[in-house]
């Protein structure tokens, strides 16, 4: 799948305004697709050149192909890497991340009530999960986040 620009359009490091903008196209410069942000194409990822990737907001371009067969993937909740959205999960309540997998641990963030989360691993017994948010890591209580037992025990183990 392609996209021609319909004029100067922004690539952008990220799915968003606020994403940096890291070059360019001109009118009529045509590019490959490898991935959509939602189910609603709003932003597609393209191949700007042979190393750089980066987003291209939909209504900016002209799509050739049907855009629902690529992948759809969001930012981790670092900003760092990018994930399918089924790997994150949704906080049921305020969850306290501790440094350790104990409530009595310093605390590193606040998360707010139904904020996403990227889970990295979880205790033992899968009572505790580390989890990433807004650039900070931190264990916590695994009943605080939507997170299936399953998709709890698929997490690797650290202790």
């Amino acid at each position: 799948m392609r996209v021609i620009a319909y004029g100067r359009v922004n690539v952008r490091s990220a799915p968003g305004i606020d994403g940096e903008i890291i070059g360019q196209l001109d009118v009529n410069d045509e590019v490959e697709v490898i991935a959509r942000s939602s189910a609603q194409n709003d932003w597609l990822m393209i191949h700007l050149d042979d190393e750089t990737e980066g987003w291209v907001a939909y209504f900016t371009v002209t799509v050739t192909g049907d855009p629902s067969g690529l992948p759809i993937l969001v930012p981790d909740s670092t900003g760092a890497g990018l994930i399918p959205p089924s790997l994150l999960v949704r906080t049921l309540f305020n969850a306290r991340l501790h440094l350790e997998p104990t409530l009595s641990s310093p605390l590193t963030i606040i998360v707010p009530y139904n904020a996403e989360v990227t889970p990295i691993a979880r205790s033992e017994r899968g009572d505790w999960v580390y989890v990433g948010y807004a650039g900070v890591e931190g264990w916590g209580v695994a009943r605080l986040f939507a997170i299936t037992n399953d998709e709890l025990l698929a997490l690797p183990v650290n202790p």
